[in-house]
């Protein structure tokens, strides 16, 4: 896995926050959109914004790389246990300022989701809404930090496995 474990204390995610991960030799910024999306009947999923690669010495303090215009992926849905485990690290409380945030985050239903049949190839938003259809969609489905592992292992050119194992 690509995906490194950070020391330090475990945070509970929350709406706004800012989070970093390293994979590999990049370090990515993060946003905590919503903490609370239920997907396939799994409640408290939680939407992040994965963003472009920063320098080893950024902070939070340089709003630039959280517009969404450095999304390097479309809108997440995780578990907690990214945070649990540590491999998300909650860097600073926050509030969304302009341009950091979208104006809705679209998702789609993949093929095979057991008891979405009638929904597939369907948007929703992160409220459950169906929306229209976007150029820019996450995948409908509750993924982990694993999940999170391979895309960002993609968008980056990094060779990935599925564990360490």
């Amino acid at each position: 896995m690509n995906l490194r474990k950070f020391e330090g204390p475990r945070t509970k995610p929350r709406r706004g926050d800012i989070f970093d991960m390293q994979i590999g030799e990049f370090r990515i910024p993060g946003r905590v959109v919503s903490t609370s999306m239920v997907v396939t009947g799994i409640p408290d999923c939680i939407v992040v914004y994965l963003l472009k690669p920063v320098s080893t010495d950024w902070t939070p303090d340089d709003r630039a790389p959280l517009q969404v215009n450095n999304l390097l992926l479309p809108p997440q849905i995780v578990e907690k246990y990214a945070w649990s485990e540590r491999y998300f690290r909650t860097l600073e409380r926050s509030h969304f300022g302009p341009g950091e945030l979208l104006e809705r985050n679209r998702f789609k239903i993949p093929p095979n989701l057991p008891g979405m049949a009638r929904y597939e190839g369907k948007y929703f938003d992160e409220n459950g809404d169906e929306s229209d259809a976007s150029d820019f969609f996450g995948r409908y489905a509750s993924g982990s930090h694993g999940t999170v592992n391979i895309a960002l292992s993609k968008a980056l050119g990094l060779e990935y496995r599925i564990s360490d194992s």
